[in-house]
């Protein structure tokens, strides 16, 4: 017979203590004798050696599912020591489903939405924590690093009588450079407090005796109430006084058409129309910024033989200077964003070049100022009066009322006489008995020449008048200028 050993003939003898190896029958007749009175499938089992209870139950044989392994259920609960991630779990909605003591040993989820889900007596889950399923509860591991566990000792559902009392038995250091004292405690806080205010370093709350510079609210304009008001306030209520204006005058007059530069000082003002205040730093006007703030209205290059005029402008965008050769600009007019509020603070006049003519302004009582020439300018050559009145354009701002500075002599000493007067003058001829008119006594030598200095105002064209009793040889020199600035 050949059987279990391939290629050999085997006795009853040696196929029994073959087949004893394997059943524990002992021998094949005993074994299958057992098979032929076995009645039940426990029985077979028993018969086969093999536990009698059923496949997959309690005592008896494991199966397999189908893909050859044995059953979570049929592995005892040791063999699931190892953590199972499952995924997310959102602690807002309790998803998925999660119960207090219902799960699988080993199975966690990670939050992905905090939420306050009670399980196993746990309601506080953070994004990133963890549940972990023991075999028996739920359990949760925090997943934030900077998270509050504990505050002054006290942990848990902290009462408000619980802190207190905790923070009462700590100390707190209130030394600083303000020169606090140290409290200790929080019933020691306010007594340390108290002390602080009451020290003569501090301002008591009753009748504060400030010092420095103190601040405070403005209030509305109106407000007639026991509030404090500030200086903002004050001038706001009064009104701006017509006029007014202090500085903000040119420290220097350079540069060709192309090139002007004019730097002006800082200074305050009313504007134009009387309803603000208009500060401003010292401020530069240069031809190279053309049509523009501190620029001029006529671009990158100056007009020939020009008046222009400068202004303080202010708006959204701040405040900056712009020369215009418009007199009386209004503030519509101003570069875009400083085009609120406008105020003239000076005038100067330009060459046949282009080229600003320099000034030195000195401020006079008012707010006006006066101008004296860089160099005095020869504007009434050599020419004859006549018995009527003759206006002559002087080397001054025309557009603008402001008085002519200069000297007005008979240059050929003739015994005539002559009258400097304004364009807004009466028209007067002159006589011995009308001051300023000047004569030339029969014994003066040729060379003795009568002058007239005066301060003369100019009509919107820089003219001043000259009539004589006759003929009159004249000269007229301009020294300067006085611009009261109120237009």
């Amino acid at each position: 017979m050949t059987s279990f050993v391939q290629g050999q003939n085997l006795t009853a003898a040696a196929l029994n203590a073959a087949l004893a190896l394997y059943y524990p029958a002992g021998n094949i007749s005993t074994f299958a004798a057992s098979l032929l009175v076995a009645t039940s499938s426990s029985a077979w089992f028993g018969a086969l050696g093999l536990p009698s209870a059923a496949p997959g139950s309690a005592n008896g044989l494991a199966t397999l599912d189908g893909t050859g392994k044995v059953p979570v259920g049929q592995l005892p609960a040791a063999v699931f020591g190892a953590m199972n991630f499952q995924g997310a779990w959102n602690a807002s909605i309790n998803s998925p489903v999660l119960a207090s003591g219902v799960g699988t040993k080993g199975y966690f989820y990670r939050v992905s939405v905090a939420g306050t889900t009670a399980i196993d007596g746990i309601s506080q889950w953070n994004v990133g924590d963890d549940i972990a399923f023991d075999g028996t509860v739920w359990s949760k591991f925090d997943g934030v690093a900077a998270e509050v566990v504990s505050v002054a000792g006290q942990t848990g559902v902290i009462t408000a009588a619980a802190l207190v009392s905790a923070l009462g038995t700590a100390s707190y250091s209130l030394a600083n450079a303000t020169g606090l004292p140290v409290s200790t405690g929080i019933s020691g806080l306010g007594a340390g407090v108290a002390a602080a205010l009451a020290a003569a370093s501090y301002a008591p709350l009753a009748s504060p005796a400030l010092t420095g510079s103190p601040t405070a609210p403005t209030q509305t304009v109106g407000d007639n109430s026991t509030k404090i008001a500030t200086t903002a306030f004050v001038l706001a209520n009064a009104g701006v006084p017509a006029w007014s204006i202090t500085g903000l005058l040119p420290t220097s007059i350079t540069g060709a058409n192309t090139t002007a530069n004019i730097a002006v000082s800082a200074g305050v003002c009313a504007d134009a129309s009387g309803v603000a205040w208009l500060t401003a730093t010292a401020l530069t006007l240069l031809a190279t910024n053309g049509n523009a703030i501190n620029g001029f209205s006529t671009g990158t290059t100056l007009s020939n033989s020009a008046t222009y005029f400068v202004y303080l402008c202010k708006g959204s965008s701040g405040y900056g200077l712009y020369a215009s050769t418009t007199g009386s600009m209004p503030a519509a007019s101003a570069p875009a964003g400083y085009n609120t509020y406008v105020r003239r603070l000076f005038s100067f006049t330009t060459t046949a070049a282009g080229a600003p003519v320099p000034y030195t302004a000195i401020e006079i009582s008012g707010g006006g100022y006066i101008a004296y020439l860089a160099t005095q300018s020869l504007d009434i050559s050599a020419t004859s009066t006549t018995a009527s009145r003759t206006f002559y354009t002087m080397n001054v701002p025309a557009g603008v009322g402001i008085e002519w500075c200069g000297i007005v002599i008979d240059a050929a000493a003739t015994a005539s006489m002559f009258l400097v007067t304004s364009p807004n003058e009466p028209d007067t001829a002159p006589s011995a008995t009308v001051i300023d008119a000047q004569t030339v006594p029969a014994t003066w030598s040729a060379t003795q020449f009568p002058a007239v200095y005066r301060r003369i105002l100019t009509n919107n064209s820089g003219q001043i008048c000259v009539r004589g009793s006759s003929a009159v040889l004249i000269k007229g020199t301009t020294t300067g200028f006085i611009d009261n600035r109120r237009n």
